[in-house]
């Protein structure tokens, strides 16, 4: 994202972002988008995993080892999508923090 490229023009050393910054917010809002989208999902799948638990043990008592292997793989898939929302949110975040500095150094240099 911080590639430039410099030309001279006229004795001025102008700087020309690669980039287009318009592109990036885009980007980065629907990448918060989706992960909140993911989160959200992911949070609706602990709950119907919890649900079932809840539901076996009062039904059943206590679930024979099969069925509480695969509701712990159920319970870990059900944060996957949590997990990758988190890690949109932390790329989105970083973006931002990477354009902001790239604005403050140039503006820096150009002063």
């Amino acid at each position: 994202m911080d590639i430039e490229k410099q030309s001279d023009s006229n004795d001025d050393n102008e700087i020309e972002k690669v980039y287009n910054f318009d592109r990036v917010l885009q980007l980065t809002t629907w990448a918060r988008v989706v992960s909140w989208v993911l989160i959200g999902t992911g949070v609706l799948m602990i709950g119907l995993v919890l649900f079932i638990i809840g539901t076996q043990l009062i039904q059943a008592g206590m679930p024979d080892a099969f069925n509480l292997v695969s509701l712990v793989v159920l319970f870990g898939v059900a944060l996957l999508p949590i997990f990758l929302g988190l890690i949109l949110q932390f790329f989105s975040e970083g973006i931002f923090l990477l354009v902001d500095i790239e604005q403050n150094t140039s503006g820096k240099a150009n002063s």
